[in-house]
């Protein structure tokens, strides 16, 4: 009998260990997405005394400036030393989704996973203006038929421009909750932070003169615009860190084809702390919204 129950006893043991062998294992690496949005923040307030901060080599600066001058990024309407409210930069993404709970054996209402990726920002963009110009009467002419008199303008305009572009690249990563869901459109929230640099960049003043004049009939009149001067600065490479928040919607592009069901578009909103400074002025905090459309295909 003793023979017959270790007899039995090494069967069983030999069957566990062969299901545990048989068993196939779940990567680790999930999905990878690639993902285009903007980023929409305050632009800051820089004013002359922060340009000169940022510049203290230029002489355009330190010349007959102005002392109406406004200072704004993307988009129209600005103040005097101020900013616009908002402006916006692209950003591109490129990355990985890792399983941190593939060997869970539960179900969950949660698909969990952490998310890897690098972003790159296109033109980071800041420019200050300070201008003046003089109108006056160059000729008056009298209509023979009516006696209609029209006055014709002519405009001097004397502008002074300082503009900075960067670069940027960051490390990104996220966690995130993805709502288990046999629909096609899913939701998903989530914590993430960015590390990285502002690079390749450079800045420009210059000094102009424009003149233009009315004229009778069709063309409009006449305009001349000349670069009196100019010069040119590169900027030195600083850090970037920052903190985010996110939602984002998921679809799945097919349902009975495997190749369409392993495509997934999506939408993402951020709402970041970030840590950055610009040339010429400390590390400031700064918060900003960004929006991501992109596409993800899974790995496995």
């Amino acid at each position: 009998m003793k023979r017959i129950d270790l007899a039995i006893a090494f069967q069983a043991s030999a069957s566990i260990v062969c299901a545990q062998v048989d068993e196939p294992r779940i990567p680790l690496l999930a999905d990878g997405f690639v993902s285009y949005g903007s980023f929409v923040h305050h632009a800051p307030v820089f004013g002359l005394s922060d340009w000169l901060n940022a510049l203290p080599e230029s002489q355009l600066l330190r010349g007959d400036l102005p002392s109406q001058g406004f200072s704004w990024g993307y988009g129209g309407g600005f103040g005097p030393y101020s900013a616009l409210p908002s402006y916006g930069t692209g950003s591109a993404y490129l990355g990985v989704s890792l399983d941190p709970s593939r060997g869970a054996s539960e179900r969950s209402r949660f698909v969990k996973r952490l998310r890897v990726a690098v972003n790159l920002a296109g033109d980071d963009f800041l420019e200050g203006y300070w201008g003046r110009s003089l109108t006056s009467v160059y000729d008056t002419l009298v209509s023979q038929q009516t006696g209609a008199i029209t006055l014709l303008d002519s405009t001097w305009t004397e502008s002074y421009n300082a503009s900075i572009h960067r670069s940027r690249i960051a490390l990104d990563a996220s966690y995130i909750l993805r709502k288990a869901s046999p629909r096609r459109l899913t939701w998903y929230c989530g914590v993430g932070m960015m590390f990285g640099l502002t690079f390749d960049g450079d800045a420009e003043v210059s000094h102009n003169v424009s003149r233009s004049r009315e004229t009778v009939g069709s063309g409009g009149g006449s305009y001349a615009y000349d670069m009196i001067a100019s010069e040119r600065y590169r900027l030195p490479t600083t850090i970037l860190a920052g903190g985010y928040g996110l939602f984002g919607l998921d679809l799945t592009l097919g349902r009975t084809s495997p190749f369409w069901n392993s495509l997934h578009l999506f939408s993402e909103a951020r709402l970041i702390l970030r840590a950055g400074s610009l040339p010429g002025r400390s590390m400031r905090i700064e918060e900003s919204a960004q929006y991501l459309f992109g596409l993800r295909f899974d790995l496995r």
